[in-house]
């Protein structure tokens, strides 16, 4: 029986042991995890915060830029908007109708059409130029050219022909005369 008991009590007590000993191992990683752990966790907080001040840069430059451009097409606008005010016709774009230049330049439509040899027709009037160039088979810029040269044309034929924009501050001269008693 002591043999067997032996055996039953050693068989025992070496899981026991074993048990003992990973528990003691067990207890001194802890501190040994901890400070990795802790090594881990403030290079961690390193990296987010570069990664913080990275993106917040990226958004402060992003942010100055959309400043800067909104700024400069501000500029633009404002300049374009005083030359069309003052009937220049440097303002013609390509996106413009035969009747509106007429209307905005103060024009007769009938003196543009003759004046780039063109009928007059529903489907040719409400065609902007880049389509109408195309219909006439002539380029964009030489048509715009050649309505800029017939309106500097008729306002000298026409020097008391006002041809201000009526988008001009102040009021009409036709509404001041029939103002007066």
């Amino acid at each position: 029986m002591r043999g067997q008991l032996c055996k039953t009590d050693c068989n025992e007590a070496a899981p026991l042991v074993l048990r003992t000993q990973q528990s003691a191992r067990n207890e001194s990683r802890p501190f040994i995890n901890n400070n990795r752990n802790q090594e881990r966790s403030g290079l961690n907080a390193r990296l987010k915060l570069a990664g913080t001040g990275i993106l917040l840069c990226m958004a402060l430059g992003l942010t100055i830029f959309c400043a800067v451009q909104t700024v400069q097409a501000f500029q633009r606008f404002q300049q374009a908007h005083k030359l069309a005010v003052t009937g220049d016709v440097s303002t013609i774009r390509s996106w413009m109708t035969v009747p509106f230049i007429a209307h905005f330049y103060h024009v007769p439509e009938s003196y543009l059409e003759e004046s780039l040899h063109i009928s007059a027709g529903e489907s040719v009037r409400h065609m902007p130029l880049h389509s109408l160039a195309d219909r006439v088979k002539r380029p964009l810029n030489s048509l715009i050219r050649e309505i800029q040269h017939a309106i500097l044309v008729y306002r000298k034929q026409h020097p008391g022909h006002i041809y201000t924009s009526h988008h001009a501050k102040g009021p009409s001269p036709a509404l001041a005369e029939r103002k007066r008693p």
